[in-house]
């Protein structure tokens, strides 16, 4: 018990310091931001919001931290004072892993849309033979979305997938799949249409195989 009571103090002078050691670093930084003047600080940050946005917008944007490295060096060596050349390196810096981070987790992807697009099926009750386009008995597939494929082996054709509606998203038919066989999905991408914002253009589509 008299261990325990004096790891308690122990335990709270560590968070003390580590907490202490965090304001002095975010203070540090705010004292860095204020040795800006207010015209300078607003022209880095317009700057640094735009190359974030080019980064994530353009294809394959993740290539321009290269050349856009370069250009914030060029910006920067035009300001005479040193703290004030470290202050705008630290805008720069935290602006754009901003931009970029937000980006990455904002829910405005292309799969995401895809997976919610609405289709209906012929039955709530159907083969993986049904699916495959070689091996299904129906006519038209017209009710499976164009740009999805299945490609089932011969030998778990016969096997039965059981969906919860005929009306169902993307999202349901994949899971239903999924949990119920050995498929598995995958998107096609054109490295050409895919960004951090948007992600994966899916322009080849999905496959179940």
């Amino acid at each position: 018990m008299a261990r325990e009571c004096l790891s308690i103090p122990s335990r709270v002078s560590k968070t003390s310091i580590a907490v202490a050691r965090h304001s002095k670093a975010m203070s540090a930084m705010l004292s860095a931001i204020r040795r800006l003047t207010a015209g300078t600080l607003l022209f880095h940050l317009c700057v640094a919001v735009f190359l974030g946005a080019l980064v994530v917008v353009m294809p394959a944007g993740l290539i321009l931290i290269l050349p856009m490295i370069v250009v914030v060096g060029t910006i920067i060596s035009l300001i005479r004072a040193q703290r004030q050349q470290e202050s705008a390196v630290l805008v720069y810096v935290v602006v754009i892993s901003v931009v970029i981070v937000t980006a990455h987790f904002a829910p405005v992807k292309t799969t995401e849309r895809f997976l919610n697009r609405t289709m209906k099926l012929p039955n709530a009750l159907m083969t993986l033979a049904d699916l495959d386009e070689e091996l299904s008995h129906y006519e038209s597939r017209n009710w499976l979305p164009r740009n999805v494929r299945v490609t089932v082996n011969p030998a778990c054709a016969a096997d039965r997938i059981e969906f919860q509606s005929q009306e169902t998203t993307v999202r349901e038919f994949v899971d239903a799949i999924e949990n119920q066989s050995a498929l598995r999905h995958h998107f096609g991408h054109c490295g050409n249409g895919s960004n951090v914002l948007f992600g994966g253009d899916c322009s080849f589509g999905l496959h179940l195989r």
